[in-house]
């Protein structure tokens, strides 16, 4: 009984010094930079009400990173340029009754980033593209729906741009 207890010991303490060093496939590095900066968002895109929020959503997500100081670009280690490039509507559903009134729409907005270690001058990642949709539900008017889910469609873009700056590995 006494050998069986020693080799399960043995056996289950060899177990936790080898979990030890085990690391999960895709656990994040340690970024390359400590301090970032956002340049002005620009936008070529027909919405231009979404640079503003956008350029807030980015910057609040950033400065809330225990891992990053949002600070100037004269004193950052890294720089993200956000370029909107589109915002489009699409009919999303009708009434069955009446083809010509449409009750629901589809909004997109897409921009590209580029990401540079302004220490090394490596660029990160150079144009990448994002894209997010979600849909308006509306009676009457589209204006104050779309109006009311922009800083929804920015904060879901700016969320996925802030996830792929601390992402890099």
């Amino acid at each position: 009984m006494r050998a069986f207890l020693n080799f399960l010991v043995l056996t289950l303490s060899s177990l936790a010094l080898c979990a030890c060093n085990y690391t999960l496939e895709g656990t994040a590095q340690p970024l390359p930079f400590k301090t970032i900066a956002v340049k002005q968002v620009v936008n070529n895109s027909y919405a231009p009400q979404a640079s503003n929020p956008l350029m807030t959503q980015v910057c609040t997500m950033l400065s809330q990173t225990p891992a990053l100081t949002l600070t100037s670009l004269d004193e950052a280690q890294a720089v993200l340029e956000i370029t909107l490039d589109d915002y489009t509507k699409s009919v999303y559903a009708t009434r069955y009754e009446d083809t010509d009134m449409a009750r629901a729409i589809t909004v997109q907005l897409s921009a590209n980033c580029t990401l540079r270690n302004l220490k090394t001058g490596e660029v990160i990642f150079k144009d990448r593209p994002f894209s997010v949709k979600n849909h308006i539900f509306n009676d009457e008017s589209f204006l104050d729906g779309e109006y009311q889910n922009m800083t929804t469609l920015t904060g879901m873009l700016a969320r996925k741009i802030v996830d792929s700056v601390l992402g890099i590995w």
